[in-house]
């Protein structure tokens, strides 16, 4: 390394495993932006003559890959702010309900 690169890896690194780390990093931020530009698209595309509910702000999220299911589906809500409580009876929770939860990208900071 010369003398202007520091490492470990902060800024003016040319080595190849620091440049190939940051090209992937990059690659997840334009992945995630893109997510975001569409996921803002669908909320702005008929504004200001309407504005979409919490359903169609759902349905957005889910199509953009910014909520995901669980892996299994939960048979009882996961807590006392659970979102799913209100919307299914007692019959639906017996057999288990699609549930969301952001992606890990959404969760950082919340």
């Amino acid at each position: 390394m010369t003398p202007n690169q520091i490492h470990s890896c902060g800024y003016h690194c040319v080595l190849p495993s620091c440049v190939e780390a940051a090209r992937k990093k990059l690659d997840t931020v334009a992945a995630e932006n893109a997510k975001l530009k569409g996921f803002a698209r669908d909320i702005l595309k008929d504004w200001p003559d309407a504005s979409p509910d919490g359903f169609d702000v759902q349905d957005y999220a889910i199509k953009h890959g910014l909520l995901m299911a669980k892996a299994i589906k939960p048979t009882e809500p996961c807590g006392e702010f659970c979102a799913c409580a209100e919307y299914f009876t007692r019959d639906e929770w017996g057999t288990g309900v699609e549930c969301f939860e952001r992606v890990a990208f959404i969760k950082e900071g919340v």
